[in-house]
């Protein structure tokens, strides 16, 4: 198979053939290493045409809550009284609402706590620009 950027449907479809035969091919052979191109080609290909968007910041949450157990007083060691506000999209979410807390706020049970730190500036409006001290846009 000659290897060039994929620009077409046809082009795509034969592309997932040829990764699905060579799915098994050792690593460090040839056919390993055009398995290695060819992925890359198809990953640029679907970022064009098939783009994944972000999930929705509260549906994300809430997402994390389910798969973890998780109650809305778990969430309200992370974002204070107002995470049912948050979570009903009349307040966006904001980690400087967050109530002080000492270490292992926010896990009960031995559970991991809902949102790290890192979640709550991703699901921030103006992102990592926001801390303790307030919002920064």
């Amino acid at each position: 198979m000659e290897m060039h950027p994929i620009t077409t449907a046809q082009e795509y479809d034969a592309a997932l053939r040829a990764i699905e035969a060579l799915w098994e091919a050792p690593a460090g052979s040839p056919e390993a290493e055009q398995l290695e191109i060819l992925v890359t080609l198809v990953e640029a290909y679907e970022a064009i045409h098939h783009p994944i968007e972000p999930p929705d910041p509260i549906d994300a949450i809430k997402f994390r809550m389910e798969q973890g157990g998780l109650s809305l007083q778990d969430l309200e060691a992370y974002l204070g009284r107002h995470a049912a506000d948050v979570l009903a999209r009349k307040r966006p979410p904001h980690p400087g609402d967050a109530p002080a807390r000492a270490s292992g706020a926010g896990h009960r049970g031995g559970r991991p706590a809902p949102v790290t730190a890192r979640t709550r500036a991703v699901v921030h409006p103006h992102g990592a620009a926001c801390g303790e001290g307030g919002c920064r846009p």
